[in-house]
């Protein structure tokens, strides 16, 4: 079917669709242009089996990318089972690199836009990567109804929605509580031109009620369709909010909820972007700074261990049947 017109991505095109934004890298004059041989691409594929590691080279991911496309669909790889880790992979390649243009040297001729158009923008490749991340979500369901307490008190102490401390400790934790949840609010509603420091510590009722309506219903919507937002001052403020309310939710809301599935993929998608300056939230603004790269990535691997191995359970799963 062609998706010339239509980009609201089904399960059953993403493979196709994955392939045809691939091949727009030219991944031969890469391999040729970029000092890799075949042990540093191969090294990507032994680290991920393992480790669940991806490297920050975007050269050397997309890289990666075009050739396991190139290995799914004519070196050898034809008949790798859906299950696969290699599969796990390449759709992790994917949002590790759709928001990143390739050099014009790497740009690819290759003209295929049966289910991924030939000028596809930000939002159809959003498109895209919410329906690779409803993929390995399955059929889950998210359980979260409202998000009114998150604007209380606890807005402007945010530590206080953690009833056990040792959280306090974790990477995800760090991340979501670096970011000033007041400034980003009055930034992203824009009601005011006041000055940032009065903006980094009020937040009127007016604008709180706002936020609850607005940003409750972005959120619903962030759920169901696991897209992202262009602007990642607001992806980084709705990482605080659901690492608010998941923190009130322990006893109920497990690792399999989407709305641990989303916040899985906000870290991986956030963690290696740098927060300005000015949107940070004290001590922890600076506590994730100097934490070691080492526990950021460990975290990391965590994340993407525990949506592969939901992905590849469920397909193992629908095969057996």
């Amino acid at each position: 079917m062609s998706r010339r017109e239509d980009t609201d991505f089904r399960e059953e095109d993403i493979y196709w669709a994955l392939g045809e934004y691939a091949l727009r890298f030219d991944g031969y004059c890469a391999a040729e242009v970029v000092p890799y041989d075949d042990d540093s691409r191969d090294r990507v594929t032994d680290d991920f089996r393992k480790y669940f590691y991806i490297p920050r080279d975007m050269l050397l991911v997309k890289t990666k990318l075009f050739m396991l496309q190139r290995y799914f669909g004519k070196w050898g790889g034809e008949q790798t089972p859906e299950y696969d880790r290699l599969y796990s992979l390449y759709y992790l390649l994917y949002l590790e690199t759709y928001r990143h243009a390739p050099p014009s040297v790497f740009r690819s001729d290759i003209d295929y836009h049966d289910h991924l158009p030939k000028d596809a923008d930000a939002k159809i490749l959003e498109n895209l990567a919410g329906a690779v991340r409803r993929h390995f979500a399955g059929e889950i369901r998210p359980t979260l109804s409202s998000i009114d307490y998150v604007f209380d008190k606890s807005f402007y102490a945010p530590t206080s929605v953690f009833p056990n401390q040792k959280l306090l400790s974790r990477p995800e934790v760090i991340l979501s509580l670096a970011i000033n949840p007041v400034l980003a609010t009055n930034l992203l509603l824009r009601h005011s031109y006041e000055s940032i420091p009065n903006m980094k510590s009020e937040l009127s009722p007016e604008r709180r009620q706002d936020a609850i309506r607005l940003f409750g219903g972005e959120l619903a919507e962030m759920l169901k369709d696991l897209k992202l937002f262009q602007d990642d001052i607001k992806n980084h403020l709705f990482l605080f909010i659901l690492q608010a309310w998941l923190s009130r939710q322990q006893s109920c809301v497990d690792d399999l909820s989407v709305e641990y599935v989303l916040l899985m993929f906000l870290y991986l998608h956030l963690y290696r972007i740098e927060l300005p300056e000015y949107m940070g939230h004290e001590p922890f603004y600076s506590r994730w700074k100097n934490l070691p790269k080492s526990s950021k990535e460990d975290t990391a691997e965590l994340f993407r261990k525990k949506l592969c191995l939901m992905r590849e359970e469920r397909i193992k799963k629908k095969y057996a049947s």
